[in-house]
């Protein structure tokens, strides 16, 4: 006979006076005997952990669904502050005028780097390649590539003087020239006319007399 079974008899013969007699006998259960089950019982201790275990996993999922995303979202707006539209709109011109400082100072030096380059005879194609926002080091680049020009236009000059069966300029007491007369009035040139007195007297007297002076 199982519970159900159990029960429906005693309900049906609840009239009975045996029945009655042995319900009477039976002992209620009391809040002593339940706490001595729960404490003293290590089914009942495994039960009241259970709960316990079952009473703080909800009320954390309640703290957090009530309490975390504004927590979350809190710290957010405190390590990136939501900007205003007047804010962004101040840090897009400071950050245009800042890009137009840039500009103009890269265009200050890519004007200076041009009008030496003119002045050194080196191709301009090479300067927007060279120019940077260090003017330094634009400058320092732009030493080297005339320094490397200079070496290749000397050798180049030197192989055809050779290769004509002339002396290079500035060598022994003659020689040709062929840049502009240093003497002439139009191309006056002091630095390089105390070069050829120092180096070459002979072809000195030379230009000079070409452009009508006596040394």
């Amino acid at each position: 006979m199982n519970l159900e079974e159990i029960k429906k008899f005693l309900e049906e013969n609840k009239d009975n006076a045996e029945v009655q007699t042995f319900l009477k006998g039976l002992k209620s259960v009391s809040m002593d005997d339940v706490k001595a089950f729960l404490e003293g019982n290590e089914e009942g201790k495994k039960f009241l952990q259970s709960e316990k275990d079952s009473y703080v996993t909800k009320a954390i999922e309640t703290w957090k669904k009530n309490n975390l995303q504004k927590l979350v979202d809190e710290e957010v707006s405190k390590k990136f502050p939501t900007e205003t539209p007047e804010q962004k709109a101040i840090k897009d011109l400071q950050e245009k005028l800042d890009a137009m400082e840039r500009e103009k100072a890269l265009e200050s030096i890519r004007n200076k780097a041009i009008l030496h380059a003119n002045e050194k005879k080196l191709p301009l194609e090479l300067v927007n390649m060279l120019v940077s926002d260090d003017e330094e080091a634009t400058f320092s680049s732009l030493a080297t590539v005339e320094k490397v020009f200079s070496s290749h236009i000397e050798q180049a000059v030197n192989e055809r003087f050779k290769a004509g069966g002339r002396r290079d300029v500035g060598g022994g007491n003659s020689g040709t020239y062929t840049g502009p007369n240093p003497f002439a009035k139009d191309t006056l040139n002091l630095t390089e006319q105390g070069r050829l007195l120092r180096d070459n007297p002979e072809l000195a007297k030379k230009l000079a007399a070409e452009a009508g002076i006596q040394l």
